[in-house]
């Protein structure tokens, strides 16, 4: 999960950007930051092509983007704001989000992004959150990019321990294999390995992911997302790499295990752009929700709506 080194300021970008395990590049780089109200905040941010996961086709922004820009400022929040100690983790138990696909047009290698935020539904325990709600709207040139919305709770501190290659004489999640379903230049590669069922795949993410921290113990939920991203292209009716994921509506049940087998299914509804998506491990679901994807081709034709002001 994400960490953050001090506190931003009342009118201006956190002092120092949120930061992963690895110390990748997240693609998002926050510019101004600042209090509107009670629990509301208006945030400034800039998207450049660094993001570490698959690059969305056609020239546009892969909506994963959002989800990781909203999860930082989740981060920004429960650690600056509602002060979290450092060793306790809001980590996300729910995604909604909604996009539209012309307003993650690249036209330069910059993108400006205006978010306003409100945290709702907030629990303390002793004075240090344990669960969120984080609404936002994403606003691009006047126009409506996004609403979303992020749930989070507490991950308390727990044992960090390597995952155990050898309890089942193999490495049940990691080695993946670079495959189109990740789409064309990804910096991580493919996180499915087809199986002989269609629409499912087993979940393979390799040691060196820029999101899993060598100690970890379990799947990073936004690799998680990822992957269920990749399966909801790769089942769509177009295929690999000539569709995005608009819509999304996710749960998390459950911590995915590094060192037991994961499998990810798709269930597409005939002649609709809607379909079913889950994380199953141990038999039991870890992640599951209902994506919708939108062709490539009909990105320049939609126009976005006005943003609510």
């Amino acid at each position: 999960m994400l960490s953050v080194g001090d506190t931003p300021a009342e009118n201006g970008p956190p002092r120092r950007a949120p930061h992963h395990p690895r110390g990748t590049r997240s693609g998002v780089r926050f510019t101004d930051w600042r209090r509107t109200g009670s629990d509301t905040y208006r945030v400034s941010v800039v998207w450049s092509r660094g993001h570490p996961f698959s690059p969305a086709p056609g020239g546009t922004h892969d909506p994963m983007l959002l989800v990781e820009t909203l999860g930082q400022c989740a981060g920004v929040l429960s650690r600056t704001v509602y002060r979290a100690p450092a060793d306790h983790l809001l980590s996300l138990t729910r995604v909604q989000y909604r996009v539209n696909p012309h307003a993650l047009l690249r036209v330069s290698a910059e993108t400006e992004v205006e978010l306003h935020l409100h945290c709702s539904d907030l629990r303390f325990h002793r004075s240090r959150p344990v669960a969120m709600t984080l609404c936002a709207e994403a606003v691009r040139d006047g126009e409506l990019l996004a609403l979303a919305t992020l749930e989070a709770e507490e991950l308390p501190p727990r044992p960090y321990r390597a995952p155990s290659r050898a309890s089942t004489g193999s490495v049940p999640l990691y080695g993946a294999r670079p495959s189109a379903a990740s789409g064309p230049g990804s910096a991580v590669g493919s996180l499915l390995v087809p199986t002989a069922e269609p629409h499912r795949w087993q979940f393979r993410v390799s040691p060196a992911h820029p999101y899993v921290a060598p100690q970890a113990t379990h799947v990073p939920r936004m690799v998680l997302l990822e992957a269920l991203r990749q399966a909801a292209t790769a089942a769509a009716p177009l295929g690999r790499g000539q569709s995005l994921m608009t819509s999304l509506d996710a749960s998390f049940t459950r911590l995915t295990a590094l060192d037991e087998p994961c499998w990810i299914e798709a269930d597409p509804e005939p002649d609709l752009p809607s379909l079913t998506v889950r994380a199953i491990q141990r038999g039991a679901s870890c992640l599951a929700g209902v994506a919708e994807t939108t062709a490539q081709r009909q990105t320049s034709r939609a126009r976005a709506p006005a943003a609510r002001r």
